[in-house]
């Protein structure tokens, strides 16, 4: 069984809503609309922002692999401390990339559980920000908020 620690998040994620996956080379976040109170939409996404990502998978399942550890946080990651994402990957590099092995203790297998999606990330750290309504341009942005 994995080793799973929860990381609270400033902000509370609609537990219904949809969730916008951005993953290229050198970019890779995750928006979500938000909650204020049950049932009640903030008028902010948030952004998590993965640094040095190496590896990212989403799968449409409600249930996740893991047992979550007991907690009161209404947002929040994952961080996998026992990691096979993290395993696969180093196997992965030992096997097509021999003489440029994987510097795995230099990143951290998080999981964020949206509503009936599960992503993965295997980064060396993650930032969280809320970016209001107000400054939103892309219009897939504005319809997390519209669609909370």
């Amino acid at each position: 069984m994995n080793d799973v620690a929860i990381i609270p998040l400033q902000h509370w994620p609609n537990p219904q809503g949809d969730v916008l996956l951005s993953y290229s080379e050198r970019v890779c976040s995750l928006h979500y609309a938000c909650w204020v109170a049950p049932g009640d939409p903030a008028d902010f996404v948030c952004r998590l922002s993965f640094s040095g990502a190496t590896l990212v998978r989403a799968f449409g399942r409600e249930y996740i692999p893991y047992r979550v550890p007991e907690h009161t946080c209404r947002g929040y990651l994952l961080h996998i401390r026992d990691s096979d994402f993290a395993t696969e990957h180093a196997a992965y590099r030992r096997r097509h990339y021999p003489h440029f092995p994987p510097d795995s203790t230099a990143r951290s297998h998080y999981v964020f559980q949206g509503h009936d999606l599960y992503y993965e990330f295997f980064a060396s750290s993650f930032t969280e920000a809320m970016i209001p309504q107000s400054a939103i341009t892309d219009e897939r942005l504005l319809e997390l908020i519209h669609n909370a």
